[in-house]
């Protein structure tokens, strides 16, 4: 069935002229992270995970290496650090989404040729023309470059095992994303693309029935269709030119969530739809039991995320000024969220840790 998208997904993009100049399945090449990364010289950047590097052997010492923790996925870091740096040819990523954003990026005001080597599928980075990165308004959304280039070494993604999995969280978003679009299109009159929407709907609808159909050790082990699956999702995005297909109210959440604590994307946005689908009155119990079965709402605790820390950023969400949802049609108070959450509490069974118990975030080592 990922064909049958695939295929529309690419009439699409000749119809479309050169919006985008490639997907990432044409710039996708299969290969050993060790074997690649042993080829590149002094005027290459490697921005890397150190739980990522852990996993390969590398012995090429003539790349200029730098860990993503550095800059704390922070704008500014990352531009007083390299605007006025070295410029380098070539910026590789190996890591998660907060390494390739930052990669990206650096690619980007280098205007420099970005390789991307994912090391876990925890969100569609890999394939999309954006970058997320903290600013003083929280976490914002920056336009940056595609990939030249993307290495899927399945080895090296196996390591990362249910944490591939979060990465359909940008695909379960659609689910909420659209609601909020058609809302906009009818309050708003901002314009919806149908065959924009038709493609995102249809992706939606695969992967859920993907998901619900399959056991957890074989979704995790279909690591070709995980990366199929999120690309795709990314690419509808570069696609249209903006993530609204994908990204709704429940990246508005997930982005201030991570504003505030270090926590995976792909888990803020499950989290996110949850939340957003009960504001929506768009609540499904096929989405539910997709997050639930992906494991993506299993650790809250451990990324500290209380009672408290929910109701604090539900608290102080703001709706989009470019992009009407839900958001600014509902009326967040303290009462209003305290409801929001018991009800989240009561549908998926899940109870909240008080602030007392929960677990520092800083303990957690992502990938």
């Amino acid at each position: 069935m990922i064909l049958i998208i695939y295929g529309v997904l690419g009439r699409y993009i000749q119809l479309r002229g050169t919006t985008i100049l490639s997907n990432f399945k044409q710039v996708t090449k299969k290969a050993s992270s060790n074997n690649y990364l042993s080829q590149w010289g002094e005027d290459t950047l490697l921005i890397y995970s150190p739980t990522s590097l852990s996993h390969i052997n590398i012995t090429n010492t003539k790349m200029h290496l730098m860990n993503y923790r550095v800059f704390k996925n922070d704008k500014s870091r990352i531009d007083e650090v390299y605007k006025n740096s070295q410029k380098y040819k070539n910026v590789i990523s190996i890591g998660g989404g907060a390494a390739t954003d930052i990669a990206k990026y650096i690619a980007t005001i280098m205007n420099a040729t970005f390789i991307c080597i994912p090391a876990m599928l925890s969100t569609n980075a890999y394939s999309t023309n954006k970058a997320a990165l903290l600013s003083g308004k929280g976490k914002l959304t920056h336009a940056a470059k595609l990939a030249d280039q993307i290495i899927f070494d399945r080895s090296l993604l196996l390591k990362a095992r249910e944490q591939n999995l979060y990465g359909l969280s940008d695909v379960l978003s659609i689910h909420t994303a659209l609601f909020d679009w058609k809302l906009s299109n009818r309050k708003s009159d901002e314009a919806l693309d149908s065959n924009i929407y038709k493609l995102a709907n249809s992706l939606l609808f695969e992967v859920v029935d993907y998901i619900l159909n399959n056991n957890v050790q074989t979704l995790s082990n279909n690591i070709e269709e995980l990366y199929e699956y999120i690309g795709i999702s990314g690419d509808i995005t570069n696609i249209y030119g903006s993530g609204r297909p994908e990204s709704g109210s429940e990246h508005i959440f997930a982005k201030s969530l991570e504003s505030r604590t270090i926590i995976p994307h792909g888990i803020s946005v499950a989290l996110g739809i949850i939340l957003v689908s009960i504001m929506q009155g768009s609540y499904s119990e096929d989405i539910e039991r997709c997050i639930e079965k992906l494991g993506s709402l299993k650790y809250l605790d451990q990324y500290n995320v209380t009672r408290e820390t929910l109701k604090s950023v539900l608290l102080a969400l703001k709706p989009r000024q470019d992009r009407y949802s839900i958001i600014d049609e509902v009326k967040i108070n303290e009462i209003y969220v305290a409801n929001l959450v018991n009800e989240f509490e009561e549908r998926t069974g899940i109870i909240l840790e008080t602030p007392e118990y929960s677990i520092s975030a800083n303990a957690i080592q992502l990938t």
